[in-house]
């Protein structure tokens, strides 16, 4: 079959080439006892349930050393990446983001006996922070985390060209998953903890539709619309540059302010300048 170029394309070629009908009520129901298997299984972990104290521990910390709270708020709740969001990314991943197609990905098809191994965002959260240091703060207080309660982890910062920045934390479960026939089997599910900042999540917020339709596509990639300052990608991505800067001069003028007011009377500024006796 030539290369899927749409959603219903991939479907059909999914059923002719990997023997996999989405549609199938069966696979559907698998997935969503797994996802809810994963689910249970993360939330009571001791991971998770001494997760609260670990941000409230750095928020406290966070407050004594900048004179700024850390998160826009402690309430962290789980996510399951949905069936349909499944699908879409195992077209992403087997055909758009494939320069090998039709022969597989170099890390094997994604297939509803695979997924619980490839992706690692099937299970997610957000940590928001009010500040520019705060997600790499996080980033590094979670795998500590992690490392003292037995799990493999790893994180990342993520940036691109689209404007997005954050840092992305993956921590391993393991657990029991049913298989095609619905019997167990030992499975690794990761979790993906995304870290970001008030400004960057708005945004994020705003745009994210725009970003749901643009990686469906098979176009071929560009950089004309870099210059196309009436395009919706152009504004955005640019928009999301400009406030990683802003960002970064919030820092400064808070520590600089902190800085000031933890100074002796002695060794601070008067903004008025030198008076004459």
């Amino acid at each position: 079959m030539p290369r899927p170029a749409t959603l219903d394309e991939y479907r059909d070629w999914a059923r002719a080439t990997l023997d996999v009908d989405y549609d199938l009520a069966r696979i559907k129901a698998r997935y969503e006892t797994n996802i809810q298997t994963a689910l249970n299984t993360i939330q009571k972990s001791s991971f998770w349930l001494t997760l609260p104290a670990l941000l409230d521990q750095h928020k406290t910390e966070q407050e004594a050393r900048t004179g700024a709270a850390m998160l826009m708020s402690q309430e962290i709740n789980l996510e399951a990446k949905p069936y349909s969001s499944s699908i879409d990314k195992s077209f992403r991943h087997n055909i758009l983001w494939n320069k090998r197609f039709p022969e597989e990905p170099k890390d094997g098809w994604a297939t509803p006996d695979s997924w619980y191994k490839l992706f690692d965002d099937l299970i997610r959260s957000t940590i928001v922070c009010k500040f520019i240091d705060g997600p790499g703060i996080i980033a590094t207080a979670l795998s500590e985390h992690a490392t003292q309660t037995g799990l493999d982890c790893d994180y990342s910062p993520r940036a691109n060209e689209r404007g997005y920045y954050a840092f992305h934390h993956y921590t391993k479960f393991p657990m029991k998953l049913a298989d095609a026939d619905f019997n167990p089997r030992p499975v690794d599910l990761t979790l993906e903890l995304q870290l970001t900042t008030q400004l960057q999540e708005v945004l994020r917020e705003l745009t994210h539709p725009l970003y749901e339709r643009a990686r469906l596509t098979s176009e071929p990639r560009d950089d004309k619309w870099k210059w196309e300052y009436e395009n919706p990608k152009f504004q955005t991505s640019y928009l999301g540059h400009t406030l990683h800067l802003i960002e970064a001069i919030i820092i400064q003028v808070r520590d600089a302010a902190n800085k000031r007011q933890s100074a002796s009377p002695d060794e601070q500024i008067d903004p008025h300048g030198p008076r004459n006796s």
